[in-house]
Formats: C-alpha cells, structure tokens, sequence
C-alpha cells in the first residue's frame, strides 16, 4: 500500500491541497498520495471536508489510517506510520472517482479550529491535574476529544475529589489567561512522531492544536465515577475563540 503524506504534522493551519488519488477502497473511502486532513487517532475524532476534480466533488466525514509501520521508540507510544490514509465518501461518491486522478482536498476549518481548541485543552487540563497527581498521566486508560468537549479516563485508587478538580480547574483556566505560546515538533529520527510542548510540559502528541492557549477560552471540568478504581473527568471551553483566518489554503 501506498503511505499518505500528512501535511498537518508540519503544516498544521494548511486547509486545503491538492492531491492524487492512489486507492479506492470499497468501505474506507479514497486514499491519496497527500492530505491535509487529520485521520482519527489519540482519541480524537476525524477531519470531514470535501474532494473536488474538475467535474464531480464529494463530501468526506471520516478519515482513518490504514496500516504501514509499527513506530517502537523509547518513550513514545506504538503507532501506526507511514500508512496510506483514506477519506470515506458515500457509495454514490465513490464512482467519481479514479486511481491516478488529480483532486483537491479542503476540510471543514470551524471543524477543525473546534478540534484544535478541544485537544490543546486537554492538554492544558491535564497540565491542572498533574499539579495534584504528578504521574496521572501513566493512569490515562481512555481519551475522546470532540469539537464540542473532551474526556479523560483514569484508573485510580485514589480519586479526584470535587476540591481537587476545582484546584486543578482553576490552574488551568490561570494558564489559559496568561496566553502561554505552545508548539509541536516531530521526533529527530521519526517525522510522524509528533510532540507538544508549552512551558517545560512536553506530551506525545500528533493531534490538532493552537498556536497558543488563550483562545481555549475558560475551561469547565466534571468528574464521573466509571467503577471501581475507574473515574472520568470530562470538559468543555464555552468561551472559546474560533479564529478562521489562523488557516491557509
């Protein structure tokens, strides 16, 4: 199979490019030689957007990689690399297509800004949590991230308690308004091993984020007991600021 070369690991505000179609696949859709759109992954969810030619065009809503090279470096977690990556269209939508065409690739910028504000929040509300619990991040057993909210799952012996999370809250929200800068960068030896950084808190990351965390807006956080030594602490960014012109086409 043919890998997909993904701008938004370097390029991360491009918003459309243009593309050559490398695959057809009955159930995942197109898959091209270069996309700007996120292919689900570290729990967050999909770009969606559209792929125009000159005389048809489709809409795309999910976005998955396919399989290419385990990535095994110290530190950071297996993934999938070098995969070709597939933009799922309708049945209907699929005819219009074919191995070798040319075709631009645009996505839903208010979707992905949505989806930049909720992955650096999370990053942002964990930096809050690990101010209380210094090594909650190896207790992470599950993660989602949306365009409208995001969760954390973690196996705990010691839980949250509603003290805490408002401690945690407010620290975050604390850093949020100092608008601290943040940046991505790949790994030396590995391009699509991505991290994120602000401040000295660095996480392994290849998802979405902004330039910065002020416009994430003021953060509201909840927990929820999952079972046994299992609690959720779910979020969302009311106040966000959603800046279209941060994305180039």
């Amino acid at each position: 199979m043919k890998k997909t070369h993904r701008l938004h690991l370097q390029q991360p505000y491009l918003s459309a490019c243009e593309a050559i179609v490398t695959e057809i696949h009955p159930e995942k859709g197109i898959a091209t030689d270069v996309t700007v759109a996120f292919a689900e992954g570290g729990g967050q969810i999909s770009d969606a957007g559209m792929l125009i030619t000159d005389d048809a065009q489709a809409v795309f809503t999910d976005v998955q990689k396919g399989y290419g090279r385990l990535l095994l470096i110290k530190d950071f977690p297996s993934i999938q690399i070098e995969t070709p990556v597939y933009h799922k269209v309708s049945q209907e939508d699929l005819g219009k297509f074919k191995i070798g065409q040319s075709i631009k690739i645009f996505i839903d910028i208010e979707r992905r800004n949505r989806l930049c504000v909720s992955h650096t929040g999370i990053h942002v509300v964990l930096m809050g949590l690990e101010r209380i619990k210094p090594d909650i991040y190896r207790s992470i057993r599950g993660c989602h991230i949306s365009p409208e909210k995001a969760r954390l799952d973690f196996m705990l012996e010691d839980k949250f308690t509603d003290e805490q999370i408002i401690e945690a809250r407010e620290y975050t929200n604390q850093l949020i308004k100092e608008n601290w800068e943040a940046k991505t960068f790949a790994h030396p030896t590995e391009p699509e091993a991505m991290y994120w950084q602000t401040g000295d808190t660095t996480y392994c990351c290849g998802g979405t984020h902004l330039p910065s965390l002020g416009d994430v807006g003021e953060v509201m956080t909840s927990k929820k007991s999952l079972g046994t030594n299992m609690q959720r602490v779910s979020f969302s960014f009311p106040n966000a600021i959603f800046r279209k012109e941060l994305f180039v086409s």
